[in-house]
């Protein structure tokens, strides 16, 4: 079945496919299923279940070998994977990097054709095992912890990808405040100001300079090749310096890692006290390998995300010479076409002319809906579960329970308005908000489940969170006082203040 579509200028993925295969498994629930990915469903109860009956056992048994096969892989040859792909990004980048790409058109076909869809592949399919295997994990640890307990389980966890460059920027910043000369350049100076003199060797502009130099890849929408990247624009990574500088040792990303490790840690204890030590060695070992299994996700998320870079790059540059050879008015255009146009175009299957028709076309589907607010990536079959018209119910993504003002923030545009203390509501987080997350006590998003981004990283910092909260922004209004349970999901509008 097709497995997604185009509505309003916004991709889609059909759920109901997916549902129907995921139906064939036993224990599937379909309340379950939905929770991981933020879907409150519209169904009483668990919605369809799968049990053990001699029809599904019998369809199981090759999925059971094969999942298993999947697995031993997984475990035996991750870091292999990793390792090769970081070689052919490797490649790509010193080719880039250094003038050395001799055939454009070759390498841009090579990276979209194979290279790219060897990188997603690989990630994607980490991503079934995790969806697979980690829900076996929650419903056999539900026995014998609590859902705010599990949720502390799933945090905390060493070296994660995407943090890096946080925790990096961190140690740049206590250097830059031990030092007055320092501190009070980066105080006193722009970003851009900054940026133009980013070949400097003092004021700790090198330790800056390595940090965008190992992690110039991410961007503020790391899934939009469209946007440019932090080696690109390194004022926006030096802007996020500029604004930890100004944050005291009080807000150490790496206590509140501390504090979650100790959480952890705890929960782990009080099991080993309360059952046998055998059933201990086996649920120490699920924990062991869920918390691997997240860790291996994000590792091949953030190869996904350097691929995406490479992408952006590469297309550019294939796209400057079809402008140079007159194919393209001008170079931006090729972001209206469909990755598949182009190859037609280099086979020899569609003409210049073409291209321009379909560029044409689609600037205006383009601008038809470049305003318009979309439901989510999965669908709109939603129901808003309230209490009350002063509470609102999500989904709860990281323990603990907070009171503060309400900062409804529409776009990454607006991060700034964001003060000390705030409950950030907005749709959803990106890589590039991960800075600002230390001055925050709270946060609130409208999409997402409890493996997104604003959820692993809100339990690393060990704040509260809910996220798939349906119509936070429009019923939540900026400056509002508000009660978020991370745990239960629940949001508490306090009447009257604002």
């Amino acid at each position: 079945e097709k497995l997604g579509q185009m509505y309003y200028g916004r991709c889609y993925w059909n759920l109901t496919a997916v549902k129907k295969t995921m139906e064939q498994i036993i224990g599937y629930k379909e309340r379950e299923f939905d929770s991981e990915y933020g879907i409150v469903g519209t169904y009483e109860g668990d919605g369809k279940r799968t049990g053990a009956t001699p029809k599904v056992l019998l369809h199981m048994i090759p999925i059971i070998i094969k999942q298993n096969g999947f697995l031993k892989d997984r475990r035996k040859n991750s870091e292999r994977y990793k390792q090769e792909l970081l070689d052919l990004y490797y490649d790509y980048k010193d080719q880039y990097d250094n003038k050395k790409i001799k055939d454009i058109t070759g390498s841009y076909m090579k990276i979209t054709r194979e290279t790219y869809l060897r990188s997603e592949s690989t990630y994607f399919w980490q991503i079934f095992i995790n969806t697979v295997h980690q829900s076996l994990y929650k419903e056999s640890l539900l026995k014998d912890v609590s859902e705010s307990e599990y949720l502390s389980l799933l945090g905390s966890i060493d070296n994660i990808s995407h943090l890096l460059p946080f925790y990096d920027m961190w140690d740049i910043t206590r250097k830059i405040r031990n030092d007055s000369n320092a501190l009070n350049y980066w105080k006193e100076n722009s970003a851009e100001d900054i940026a133009s003199h980013i070949g400097d060797e003092s004021y700790e502009i090198p330790l800056v300079r390595k940090l965008i130099d190992d992690y110039g890849y991410h961007s503020d929408k790391e899934l939009d090749i469209t946007y440019p990247c932090y080696y690109e624009e390194p004022q926006v990574m030096i802007a996020m310096v500029k604004d930890m500088v100004l944050l005291d040792d009080s807000f150490s990303p790496l206590e509140d890692k501390e504090r979650g490790t100790t959480v952890y840690k705890e929960i782990l204890k009080e099991l080993e006290r309360k059952v046998s030590s055998s059933k201990y060695k086996k649920i120490s070992k699920k924990v062991a390998n869920m918390r691997r299994m997240l860790w291996w996700r994000e590792e091949f998320r953030d190869v996904s995300t350097r691929f995406y870079y490479m992408l952006r790059m590469y297309t550019i540059e294939y796209a400057k010479k079809l402008e140079a050879d007159g194919v393209l008015e001008k170079w931006e255009d090729i972001w209206f076409l469909k990755v598949g146009n182009v190859w037609d175009y280099i086979d020899q299957l569609k003409s210049k002319e073409e291209l321009a028709m379909i560029i044409s076309k689609n600037r205006f589907y383009y601008n038809a809906y470049r305003n318009y607010i979309s439901d989510n990536e999965i669908g709109s079959d939603f129901k808003v579960i309230a209490d009350s018209k002063s509470a609102i119910k999500g989904l709860g993504a990281n323990n603990g329970k907070v009171t503060g003002v309400a900062r409804v923030i529409e776009d990454f545009s607006q991060i700034d308005r964001s003060q000390q203390g705030d409950i950030l509501v907005t749709r959803f987080t990106d890589t590039g908000w991960t800075s600002k997350f230390a001055i925050l006590s709270g946060i609130v998003t409208e999409y997402g489940g409890i493996l997104c981004h604003a959820a692993i990283v809100s339990r690393e910092y060990g704040i509260p969170a809910i996220v798939c909260c349906r119509d936070a922004m429009s019923k939540i209004s900026d400056g509002q006082i508000i009660t978020i349970d991370g745990s239960t999901g629940e949001v508490v509008i306090n009447e009257g203040d604002k």
